[in-house]
């Protein structure tokens, strides 16, 4: 039995790995002033660390997609996640404690994850309220978003 899950794990890994590149390929061609910069491996190993039980899916992203922004000022992705604080005011920031922004739009809307939540990922609204939203991962939303598909 094992033997048959470990190659279907493999080629699971496999079509992730090649969904991200054929995220970044369409990024990149539709919107050319794009600047994606996958992160390196050793800050990929930092950021699991620090946040024990972020999403892998996440991490894949980042290695492959890369931090940076989508065209000309559409959508920032941050190099790893970043605390509200460094965001927000501290009352807004208090009320967001257990969350994590991974990216925002240049326009006052963040998203991230609620580590206190199983690590679900959600946006922050104009009134600095954490929610869940239709995307589940940043690869989705960013797909919806940017792609139309």
């Amino acid at each position: 039995m094992q033997a048959k899950v470990l190659p279907l794990i493999s080629r699971l890994r496999y079509n992730r790995r090649m969904q991200f590149e054929r995220l970044r390929f369409q990024l990149l061609a539709l919107h050319p002033r794009s600047r994606l910069n996958p992160v390196p491996p050793r800050q990929i190993a930092i950021i699991r660390k620090k946040y024990a039980g972020i999403p892998e899916d996440y991490l894949k992203f980042l290695s492959i997609v890369g931090e940076g922004t989508i065209g000309d000022g559409r959508f920032k992705i941050y190099g790893g996640p970043i605390q509200p604080d460094e965001i927000y005011d501290a009352d807004t920031a208090a009320s967001l404690a257990g969350v994590v922004l991974v990216g925002d739009n240049f326009g006052g809307w963040c998203v991230g994850y609620d580590s206190e939540n199983d690590w679900v990922f959600g946006g922050v609204d104009s009134s600095g309220k954490f929610g869940p939203i239709s995307e589940e991962t940043l690869a989705s939303l960013l797909t919806s978003w940017y792609l139309g598909t």
